[in-house]
């Protein structure tokens, strides 16, 4: 017979139903006991954290070695032909260099006040020079004398003119009721394509195309450009570049013929403007050109100055009125206009409301004691002139203007 009993001090079995009476339910105690055991586990983990941080925060980069293959002793076969190209680059660029290393002296020269020039030749009142009407160019830099201007002039003219080849026939006149007027958007992004900036060693100054090689300017712009060679630069070209005076007129005096033609190298202009010879007092013209007072705050005429081929000053435009039309001692008509102009416009367009060129911008007469000025441009048929004496022909638009 087993002894079914609990054994030692265990408590006596209740019979069924009895359960809960006359005691407390049993309750389950959470509180886990801190024995070795757990501690020295615990301790082990934190001092694991403490020595991965103290890794991570100080472990330097992996630094990985490789070898790189050194370059073929053995330059790649280069044509003929190449090496040729590179040449002419280098000179073209050795050129450019050169031209803008003289801008920059010009650039550091004092500048006159605007409406002023350096030498005797702008005059004024009192001047002993015989230029005392205070007439003077409008481009930048000082004026050669009349020896070197002579000189100059014998070395630019060609003695039989330019050949025809490759130049622009002759065109017809193009006749017609009125020639329409252009927003004054268009007509400043017309002037924007075709008008450019002229630099020599010693003077800037304005220019614009005829043709999309060929550039018309002031004589008087041109006669400081060594061996005949300068730079033409703005915004719509994409960088300056080189041109070749090709003709001149001769010499003379404000008032007399002053035109110069000059043929761009290394490229086309992109956008050219038409010549038209109708023009009337109290039209409406608008003058372009890159005075100097204006652009030498221009940081792309900066940047230029520094070296930056591929910068530009930003082209200046001014409007006005025809105050007169004149006939000055030398037989030319000279254009009086309101719109405009200083040292730096010399070989700039002026032209109508229809985007044509009735004029080019040439010289100022300051008057002093009136603190008065006038802006003169030598009319197209003079320009005409001038190109056909040198083998040129242009179309010539004999329309009115609707503007």
């Amino acid at each position: 017979m087993t002894d079914d009993s609990p054994p030692g001090d265990a408590p006596p079995t209740r019979p069924p139903g009895e359960a809960g009476r006359g005691a407390p339910p049993r309750r389950w105690s959470r509180h886990i006991p801190f024995t070795p055991v757990w501690l020295a586990s615990v301790g082990v983990l934190l001092l694991a954290s403490a020595a991965l941080t103290t890794f991570l925060l100080t472990r330097q980069p992996e630094t990985i070695e490789r070898l790189i293959p050194a370059p073929p002793t053995s330059s790649p076969s280069v044509s003929p032909e190449d090496l040729s190209r590179t040449a002419v680059l280098r000179k073209q660029n050795e050129a450019l260099e050169a031209q803008l290393r003289q801008l920059q002296e010009t650039i550091a020269a004092p500048q006159c006040p605007p409406g002023t020039a350096i030498d005797a030749r702008a005059g004024g009142v009192g001047s002993a020079d015989p230029q005392a009407s205070g007439m003077a160019p409008a481009n930048n830099g000082p004026d050669a004398t009349t020896a070197d201007q002579s000189k100059t002039a014998a070395l630019l003219l060609p003695p039989a003119g330019l050949p025809p080849a490759g130049l622009p026939p002759a065109g017809p006149k193009v006749n017609g009721p009125l020639a329409p007027a252009l927003p004054n958007a268009e007509l400043s992004h017309a002037l924007d394509l075709a008008t450019a900036m002229v630099l020599t060693p010693t003077s800037t100054a304005t220019g614009f195309f005829i043709t999309d090689t060929l550039l018309l300017s002031n004589r008087h712009a041109v006669e400081t450009a060594k061996d005949g060679q300068l730079l033409i630069a703005s915004s719509s070209l994409g960088r300056a570049r080189i041109g070749t005076v090709l003709a001149t007129s001769p010499a003379g005096e404000p008032g007399a013929a002053d035109f110069a033609l000059v043929r761009l190298a290394g490229g086309k202009a992109p956008g050219v403007l038409p010549l038209a010879t109708q023009f009337s007092k109290l039209m409406r013209v608008v003058a372009a050109g890159y005075p100097f007072f204006s652009i030498e705050t221009d940081a792309g005429f900066r940047r230029l100055a520094a070296g930056d081929a591929r910068a530009a000053p930003d082209l200046n435009v001014t409007t006005g009125t025809i105050q007169a039309v004149q006939r000055t001692p030398q037989g030319l008509t000279a254009i009086v206009h309101e719109a405009a102009i200083l040292k730096g416009n010399s070989g700039g367009p002026l032209i109508d409301a229809c985007g044509r060129v009735i004029g080019i911008n040439t010289f100022i007469a300051v008057d002093k004691e009136q603190s008065a000025r006038n802006n003169f441009a030598l009319a197209t048929a003079d320009i005409v002139q001038f190109l056909q004496s040198a083998n040129v022909r242009i179309a010539v638009d004999s329309r009115a203007c609707a503007g």
